[in-house]
């Protein structure tokens, strides 16, 4: 009987030993799934204040005078790296890496950089969309096609996508097909001024010059300097032709 209860208790302190080891490990689990978020919370902060640097934005304060454009620049590359520090597995921080790199003209390092995030992260629209363009200063029209539809595949709202899509299918002449992507933008709560103007040379390019017209004027509402000779010329093509 003795003997019976010793074996008993070897037997319940190697089950209460491994339910404390599994406790213990998913204590660890949940530590570093918190200590991850953080993380990623202040790469976030860092590659936010990037992002503005890049989109003409403030991005930071400076005490005496503006930095010019060099130095802004390399102070985004140096809040990325930042952010590389806190997690070196954030697709993010390397699709930013390969924004830095587009910028500086790098773009078969930028290439690798939106690459890396990709594979991290196989269903990431943003990095699709940015080596669309990376593929496009490259030259390579169709990896760039390519590279906006997945970005689409993972992101059907996706409107810079999509202009971007229409931008390019522009520039390869699939006129037709780039005025479908582009009145898709323009349909949207908020369009910029350039994707009207976009949509009117698609137009006016596929021959729609009352179209052109409107998205022209649509376009020179929202500021863009440049509707404005468009709408002279196309004016001055409409009265020559006219009876």
């Amino acid at each position: 009987m003795n003997q019976f209860v010793q074996e008993a208790a070897q037997w319940g302190g190697l089950v209460l030993g491994g339910v404390g080891t599994l406790l213990s490990l998913a204590g660890l689990v949940s530590n570093r799934t918190t200590r991850r978020k953080a993380q990623r919370i202040e790469s976030n902060e860092l590659l936010d204040r990037a992002w503005d640097i890049f989109a003409g934005r403030s991005g930071s304060t400076w005490l005496f005078e503006q930095k010019n454009e060099a130095e802004r620049i390399e102070e985004a590359r140096r809040l990325i790296d930042k952010a590389f520090s806190l997690d070196k597995r954030y697709p993010k921080a390397h699709m930013y890496l390969g924004v830095y790199w587009q910028f500086m003209g790098e773009y078969q390092r930028a290439l690798i950089c939106h690459q890396k995030a990709i594979e991290l992260d196989p269903t990431y629209a943003s990095a699709y969309n940015n080596l669309g363009r990376t593929n496009g200063q490259l030259g390579d029209s169709k990896a760039e096609l390519e590279s906006y539809k997945l970005a689409l595949k993972y992101d059907s709202d996706f409107a810079y996508a999509r202009y971007n899509l229409g931008d390019a299918l522009f520039r390869m002449g699939d006129f037709d097909n780039a005025i479908l992507q582009l009145e898709w933008v323009t349909k949207r709560r908020y369009c910029p001024g350039k994707v009207f103007m976009k949509l009117g040379d698609a137009y006016l390019a596929a021959g729609y010059k009352e179209k052109a017209n409107i998205q022209y004027r649509t376009a020179a509402q929202l500021g863009i300097a440049e509707a404005e000779s468009r709408l002279e010329k196309l004016f001055a093509q409409i009265y020559s032709s006219s009876p």
